[in-house]
This record gives structure tokens, sequence and C-alpha cells, in this order.
């Protein structure tokens, strides 16, 4: 990316923060990058009309420190749908600057290079989206919000996502067009989505955030968790801990009713993860002879590898 591209992304995350000497408000979200002008809308596609389908967003909220192979499979998986007549119209790669339970620590790419790799992982989806008929063509983008919690965020985006399309509807008398967030989470953090500390340690602040999350407009978010399955563990029965966790009866409603949808990825991309990416990092750096038996290049996309050596991140 250029310096002057640079320079934007670090205005959008001081406005962000509130802390812009240059500007007298805060936003709560900043899109830094859409593959397409009239994102949220699919291709081919140039106004929103309220009376069609609602538009299906999948979103891929994580820390992207750095975004692995794992993360590209996600942001390029199909809406899990056994009648296979929904699809996604658009996707949503997007970073927190404030986490609930992740604090950035020494050595962490800044969140400026975290965009930077979330700008180059769309990039590349897209490629491939434009390369191969077999894969799904929906706009990408790439934003920032401020705001640790999932039905915080769902809120906010909800709010931002509105506004977006009242702009491209320019049509004031006509109701807004209908949207629905998908969330693509790990099991471990849809279980967090579930946990009332989250939620000041209150099952009932907990079980109305989430009925307000999970209920169609204009109520509701209308959005909707896509969970991935967890890598098999020889020491842990992986199925029986999902199903004894979707079977809760402040769950299992919202799986039962199709809210809340399973996702299967090839086997080896499960187990990757941004720590196994940066361990490979660190070991070629003391070991570089040696290494660490991983190659940076089999757990990061090739363009994401680069721009890691070229920085010398981790």
């Amino acid at each position: 990316m250029s310096s002057e591209t640079i320079g934007g992304l670090a205005e959008a995350l001081q406005r962000l923060k509130g802390d812009n000497s240059t500007s007298k408000y805060k936003t709560d979200v900043e899109f830094v990058y859409t593959s397409s002008q009239n994102w949220p809308l699919p291709p081919g596609v140039n106004l929103p009309d309220p009376y069609n389908p609602p538009i299906r967003i999948a979103i891929l909220d994580s820390s992207f420190n750095p975004p692995t192979k794992a993360h590209l499979a996600l942001a390029m998986a199909p809406l899990p749908d056994s009648t296979g007549k929904r699809t996604y119209d658009a996707r949503m790669l997007l970073l927190s600057v404030t986490n609930a339970d992740k604090k950035l620590k020494p050595g962490d790419a800044t969140y400026v290079q975290r965009l930077e790799m979330m700008y180059i992982l769309a990039d590349e989806a897209s490629w491939r989206s434009a390369t191969d008929p077999a894969k799904p063509d929906a706009p990408f983008c790439v934003a920032a919000i401020d705001e640790p919690t999932f039905v915080g965020k769902s809120r906010k985006l909800r709010e931002f996502i509105d506004n977006r399309l009242g702009g491209l509807q320019r049509a004031g008398d006509l109701p807004l067009a209908r949207v629905e967030l998908y969330f693509i989470l790990g099991f471990d953090t849809v279980t967090r989505l579930f946990d009332p500390r989250f939620y000041g340690n209150s099952t009932e602040e907990m079980d109305a955030a989430l009925r307000r999350f999970f209920a169609p407009g204009p109520e509701g978010d209308n959005s909707h968790v896509v969970c991935a399955r967890r890598t098999m563990n020889q020491d842990v029965d992986v199925k029986a801990e999902e199903e004894a966790f979707f079977s809760q009866p402040e769950v299992a409603p919202y799986r039962d009713s199709g809210s809340i949808l399973m996702l299967q990825l090839d086997p080896f991309l499960q187990t990757l993860s941004s720590t196994r990416a940066r361990s490979s990092v660190r070991a070629s750096y003391e070991e570089p002879a040696l290494g660490s038996g991983d190659k940076l290049s089999d757990l990061v996309p090739v363009r994401i590898a680069r721009y890691i050596q070229e920085n010398k991140l981790y």
C-alpha cells in the first residue's frame, strides 16, 4: 500500500478512538476498503430493493494477527444451507480495536498492519472468486469497529449498513432493503457469545441482548451465527462437547430455528491458527537453519507471508 493509503488507515483508526485532532467527531465503524462501489449490493445490482429477498452479509470478525489460510477459507466459504437456495450477497472482514478478551501485546502487528493484511486477504479472495466460476462471487469490504461485544457489533453494523443502503437507495418513501448478518465464528467464540460474563454477569441481560441480536427486523438485528466446527482431538470428544453446548436451554432454540448454522472446514485448515503462524515466524528468526517444522507459506497465503517478511513482523 502507498504511504497515502497507510495514512488514511491511521486516520480511520483515530476517528474510531476519537483521538483525531483534525476531526471533531468519533465514529463507531470505518470502511477502509470495498471491492465494489455499491457494497453490499451483489454484482449487477445498482439499487437496493426492499421487496427483494434480504441482502445476506457474511462477517468474518477476527484479530487477523496474522490472517491464515483458514481465514481465507472462512472468508470464501458458502453459506451453510441444506436447500442450496441461500447464498451470501456480500462479505466483510472486520477488525475490532476493542476486543472483549484480547488486548494488543508487545510484538503483535499494529492495527494498521492488520488492516493492510486484511486488504491483501480480501483482494486475494476477490481475485479467486473472479477467476474460478465454482467460487462464490460476492463483493468484499474491510472494516474496523470500536465495540468489544458481538451483540454491540451487530447493532452498530446494522445502523451503519442501513445508513449506507439509504444513501444508495436515494428514495425516501421506500422502506430500507432488508439485511441479514452472518457472523462467522469459531466454536470457542460462540461459547463466549452465550457467557453471562460479557453481559455484566447478568443472565437476564444476556437473554435480552441475544433475543435482539437474533430477532428479525425492525425490532431485532436479524443476525445469525455460522459456527466453524473444531478440529478433531484424540484427547477430547469434540462432537459430544459441541452437542452438550448446543443442547443447553439458552442455546438450543437458536440452533433449532436455524439462527445458528454449522460450517465444516477442511481438516488441515481446522488446525491452523494465527498463534501457530506467529510461532513459525519467531522460530525462523531464532533458528533460521532449523525452523519450527512449519513453513510460514503453508500456514498463511503467499502474499501475507511476503508482507510479514518484508515488514519483519513477530
